[in-house]
């Protein structure tokens, strides 16, 4: 009996360390935290013009879907006269050695483009939700704006999900983040 709780044990353990799914106990690596740690540089180097001048700026992180793939953060500098919406997306990729790692990227949208995409999105989910809710997950929806491509789909009742193609990547995100990111960037 004791081997074999030893034996279960030590499976349990090497699983933990050598092939955990990334929706485990990882599933938070990538949450609001290191998103907006990661996007304030982002803001910096690619949408304010920085000088010898002291810059005041604004990036508040709005939601991370519950994958761990997307996130979305809002900007706002006053002396620029510049916000929108930044989304850090989170994925696999294998390097040169057939390393798999995990790697980020951003998509920044200018308020009034973010407002326009967040509010054609808002109003697909509202007109299609009875087809949306006649057959979860077999019934879809997409959508694209320019370089971005939304799937749509229900898996239960009020669980709506988005699927965001974009230069590669495959994230899911979901309805209560949609409206929760556009409710905040009215507000601002």
């Amino acid at each position: 009996m004791k081997i074999l709780l030893l034996v279960a044990t030590f499976a349990f353990i090497s699983k933990g360390h050598s092939q955990m799914p990334r929706n485990f106990f990882m599933s938070k690596q990538w949450d609001k935290e290191i998103s907006l740690y990661k996007a304030k540089a982002f803001v910096i180097n690619e949408v304010l013009e920085t000088s010898n001048d002291v810059i005041k700026f604004q990036v508040s992180p709005i939601s991370a879907s519950k994958s761990g793939e997307l996130t979305t953060l809002i900007y706002d500098c006053k002396q620029q006269n510049k916000s929108g919406l930044v989304m850090v997306f989170y994925g696999d990729y294998w390097n040169d050695a057939g390393v798999l790692y995990t790697g980020y990227t951003f998509k920044q949208f200018e308020k009034g483009k973010a407002n326009l995409i967040l509010k054609k999105l808002s109003k697909i989910l509202n007109d299609n939700y009875k087809f949306l809710n006649e057959n979860k997950d077999d019934f879809n929806v997409v959508y694209e704006e320019d370089d971005m491509t939304f799937l749509i789909y229900n898996v239960s009742i009020n669980s709506t999900k988005i699927r965001v193609f974009w230069n590669g990547l495959d994230s899911e995100w979901d309805a209560k983040s949609l409206y929760k990111t556009l409710e905040y960037l009215e507000k601002k």
